[in-house]
């Protein structure tokens, strides 16, 4: 939902099919508008998530920079894809919110 500059959103991430993992951290793309530009606004609140495997926190945030939503620990390093073996049934829910131009 965009109300003004604000866009706040929900989500529901459910892998049926883990694949090869690409990149270096954990992100989340295509977003519903475009984030205004830098890291100017934003956040990322995952309130459950299930089939990471060796994931070592309990608490997962993140922040908007750029196009993407980057996933972060509780003491806001980076999740590395190398970090995670992900499942075919890994499931992320959670809200955020970010700014537009």
């Amino acid at each position: 939902t965009r109300v003004g500059n604000f866009v706040y959103m929900t989500y529901d991430v459910h892998l049926t099919d883990a694949g090869s993992p690409q990149g270096t951290y954990m992100v989340l793309g295509n977003l519903p508008f475009t984030p205004m530009s830098g890291n100017h606004g934003g956040s990322l609140n995952v309130t459950y998530y299930s089939g990471w495997q060796n994931l070592a926190t309990s608490h997962i945030t993140g922040y908007i920079g750029g196009s993407n939503a980057y996933l972060t620990n509780g003491s806001n390093d980076y999740i590395r894809v190398d970090n995670v073996n992900h499942t075919s049934s890994s499931r992320l829910i959670g809200s955020g919110w970010f700014m537009v131009a």
